[in-house]
């Protein structure tokens, strides 16, 4: 296989990402389903916690084969910021506000 016919492995990283199921925007999955669809390999690296409720949605190294080519890797805890956002932490960077 050369370079022209060999798929993208494409990254995302994205601190608020929600599969369809789940409430949210999903046009982040949409993007990622319809590019594993059309031959491309996709990874998205997410948190664990959901923005929304704060709830845990995963565990941290967790990897989740969500379509043929479409992989979602559940890598760090998602912290709310004073400004009412979220940022992703990790073990080895806490989070501080």
């Amino acid at each position: 296989m050369d370079d022209a016919t060999r798929p993208l492995h494409i990254l995302l990283v994205h601190q608020l990402f929600v599969l369809a199921h789940e409430a949210g925007g999903t046009r982040h999955a949409e993007l990622a389903t319809h590019l594993a669809a059309s031959g491309e390999r996709v990874t998205v690296v997410a948190p664990t916690t959901s923005y929304l409720t704060g709830r845990t949605v995963g565990r941290a190294g967790e990897r989740t084969d969500v379509a043929p080519g479409f992989v979602l890797v559940r890598a760090a805890a998602a912290a709310p910021v004073s400004s009412g956002g979220w940022r992703l932490s990790s073990p080895s960077r806490p989070h501080r506000s």
